[in-house]
Parts: structure tokens; C-alpha cells; sequence
């Protein structure tokens, strides 16, 4: 969006820099935008503490291959967006390296523009140090992700005063909901041992490629089979619903009981009633093992994200509360277990000399060490979204439909 702005100003896109030889400006020089006004400052992620490169992923997965363009390359946006010819334009100047201390407010809560400065004691060539301010005549754009746009606005004043006032922040705006109901899907992988006869066997073992390439969204229903009545009636009942919320606002997960509900209907609503997927499941081949990788697609386990400090270089607290709900535990249980069904059956059996090599649980694995596997081996899938939701203040929210 910025890009197509008429005088925009982007802060930290990129912390690694390429040579352009066109018109946007792409540098670590801080006089670019020390007291310089735009029309429009975006607030992005590499500002704010995500370490990101300027191509914001170098994976090496060649399912994602583009033919066009000759990179191993899953997604984007700098690549698309920055670095193309086509879209280079004089009036586009993205400051690299340096970090957001707070968004600026007049004497009502308009934003008219934000401090940033690199971290004292560290070494940016063309940086300058100290803390800085870059005016915006028509608005701050905070786009700077899940983990990161909420301390921004934290260290701004929007927050639960209580957060605020612990970090030593004066409260501009009361805002209770801001880092809360934050989500992301934890994943872990089982493996099964290749047969030795067919390790070299480059038709089923490619070493990087999923194989097949195949991957499995799965509903509730493809995942237990029927009757799922027992795992649909622990989501829809009232009882049920009070007790996830209570739970959530409890934890500081939401920011208050009415909101909690909403949000925790319409996922029940988009699993029970629209058979969404509640699991994903991918596969990798190596050269000695078959590997399957899932997580949950519909966590109704919520966490938080806050500042306990108003230092913009101190990292803030993320608690992601993994699998803290019931229903995603069933989830990871089923989908573990799952996995392990995939490789003693055909095709893969003939090829798999060990089908439980990781974990060793075999089929008489209780659902208790199903769940302790996962807790341990689980990481997070990056998909992180929520913390600065959009919805209506009374029910926790903190930008309405015109983002604002």
C-alpha cells in the first residue's frame, strides 16, 4: 500500500541492503528521515525488532521454485515490491537497520509522526545515534506485524493502563485489547525409517522436496471419522464456551469475557458448521527417513504479547499459550497419531522399514504421551496473527474496519 503512496516514507523493510540502481532510496543513512516530514510513515517489521532479509525469506525448499525468476522462493513482498524495476519510484525512501520508539500524537489522538534511532553502542554505517523524529502530514502506518505492531503502540500509550503503567508509560488511550488474543499454530514432525533398499531410490527420496509433493488440510471429520458428535458437542455447549472464555480472560489472553465469547464462536462456528480444517499435515523425504509435519489450523488456545519496559530496544514478552485448550490438544493427539497410519499403510509400508522410529510410542501409545511428545518436540509455525485485532473497542478490539 505505501508503495503506491505519493510521498512515503518506510521504516525498517529490510535489514539487509542491495546496490539499486533506481529511484527508490533504500539506506542506514538516519538523515533521510531525522526531521524530515512525509506524507505518510510506515512503521515496518524490521524496525521494530523481526529480523528480516530483503528478500524477507531465502528458504532453499525447491516445492517453491519459480521458474520465472530462477529463485527459491516461497513469498515475497520486498522482492515484489522494492527491488522490481517496474516498481521503482522517486517518492518511496525506506530507512534500514534503525528501530520505532513510539508513534507521536497532537493534542487529540492523531498520529503526526514517530521516533526511531538504532540501539546505543551498536555500529550502523550512515546511521546516526540518539533518538529522532520523522514528522507525517497525513498518517502513520503501523504495519509491522503480530509481534511487533502492538509494543509499538504500547510504547505510544495504547494499552491496558495497568501494562502501561508498570513500563513507566503515561496512557494516551485506554485500550485493553491491545496484545491480546494472539495466535499461532504449534508443529512438530513423526518420522519413519526408509527400507536401506530404497534409500538411493530418487523417484520416492528426493532429500528437500515434499513427497509427492502433497499437502492435507483435514477437517474434524476426515481426522476422527464419524460419529465427531462427542468432539463437536464439547465446543457448542454454553457451558463449554464460558468455561474457554473465563480461561482466556484470566490468562490475559482477551480483554473481556464478552469479546472472548465472540471470538471463540466464530471459530467453533467456521469447524463445526463449515468443516474447516482444523489440522494441516505436509510431508518431507530424506535420505533415511520419511518425515510428516502438522499443527493445529484453528487453535482456540490465545496468548499475549506486551512491553515491560519503555525501552524500544528491550525485546518484548510473547506467551503464546501452545495448546493451553482442550480441543487443540485432541487435535495434535489425532494428528500425531495420524501420522503414524500414513506410513504403515500403502504405499509408503513397502518402502518404511520402521515406521515408529520417531516417536517410539508404536500403536499402543496412550494419548498422555502423545500430548507430552508434542508439548516437547512442538515449535511455533510463525503464522502469527490477532494482536491488534480489529474489531469493536467494547468487545476488546483496537482497529475498526478503516484500520484506524
Amino acid at each position: 500500500m505505501a508503495l503506491l503512496l505519493r510521498r512515503s516514507f518506510i521504516m525498517g523493510f529490510v535489514t539487509s541492503l542491495a546496490t539499486l540502481a533506481q529511484a527508490t532510496v533504500v539506506t542506514n543513512d538516519t538523515s533521510v528521515a531525522a526531521n524530515q516530514t512525509f506524507d505518510y510513515v510506515v512503521v515496518g517489521a524490521g524496525l521494530t525488532g523481526i529480523t528480516v532479509g530483503n528478500k524477507l525469506t531465502s528458504s532453499s525448499w525447491t516445492i517453491w521454485y519459480d521458474p520465472v525468476t530462477g529463485q527459491n522462493l516461497r513469498s515475497s513482498a520486498a522482492d515484489g515490491l522494492l527491488w522490481a524495476p517496474e516498481q521503482q519510484r522517486n517518492s518511496l525512501t525506506v530507512l534500514a537497520n534503525h528501530k520505532v520508539d513510539k508513534v507521536l500524537f497532537q493534542e487529540s489522538t492523531t498520529a503526526s509522526g514517530l521516533t526511531f534511532g538504532i540501539k546505543p553502542g551498536s555500529t550502523v554505517p550512515g546511521s546516526l545515534s540518539g533518538i529522532h523524529t520523522v514528522p507525517a502530514t497525513k498518517e502513520v502506518i503501523l504495519a509491522a506485524g503480530s509481534l511487533a505492531s502492538a509494543p509499538v503502540l504500547e510504547r505510544s500509550g495504547v494499552s491496558n493502563k495497568t501494562i502501561l503503567g508498570v513500563a513507566g508509560i503515561e496512557t494516551i488511550v485506554e485500550l485493553p485489547g491491545v496484545g491480546c488474543n494472539l495466535v499461532d499454530q504449534p508443529g512438530t514432525g513423526a518420522a519413519a525409517l526408509v527400507a536401506e533398499a530404497y534409500r538411493n531410490d530418487t523417484s520416492i527420496i528426493d532429500g528437500i522436496n515434499l513427497f509427492a509433493p502433497e499437502l492435507s488440510l483435514v477437517n474434524s471429520e476426515q481426522l476422527w471419522g464419524a460419529p465427531i458428535g462427542y468432539y463437536h458437542d464439547q465446543l457448542t455447549s454454553e457451558a463449554s464456551l464460558q468455561s474457554r472464555a473465563q480461561t482466556l480472560v484470566a490468562a490475559g489472553a482477551a480483554a473481556n469475557l464478552k469479546g472472548a465469547k465472540m471470538i471463540l464462536n466464530v471459530t467453533i462456528d467456521l469447524i463445526v458448521n463449515h468443516q474447516f480444517p482444523v489440522a494441516e499435515f505436509i510431508g518431507e523425504s530424506y535420505p533415511t527417513i520419511l518425515e510428516a509435519v502438522f499443527w493445529p489450523l484453528m487453535p482456540l488456545s490465545r496468548g499475549h504479547v506486551h512491553i515491560s519496559s519503555s525501552d524500544p530496544f528491550q525485546s518484548p514478552t510473547i506467551v503464546p499459550r501452545f495448546l493451553t485448550d482442550n480441543f487443540d490438544q485432541q487435535v495434535a493427539i489425532a494428528v500425531s497419531r495420524r501420522s503414524q497410519t500414513l506410513f504403515v499403510s500403502a504405499p509408503f509400508a513397502d518402502v518404511v522399514a520402521d515406521p515408529y522410529h520417531n516417536p517410539g510410542l508404536g500403536p499402543n501409545g496412550t494419548d498422555s504421551e502423545w500430548l507430552t511428545w508434542y508439548k516437547e518436540t512442538s515449535f511455533g509455525a510463525s503464522h502469527w496473527v490477532g494482536s491488534t485485532a480489529m474489531l469493536s473497542r467494547e468487545l476488546g478490539g483496537v482497529v475498526d474496519s478503516r484500520l484506524r
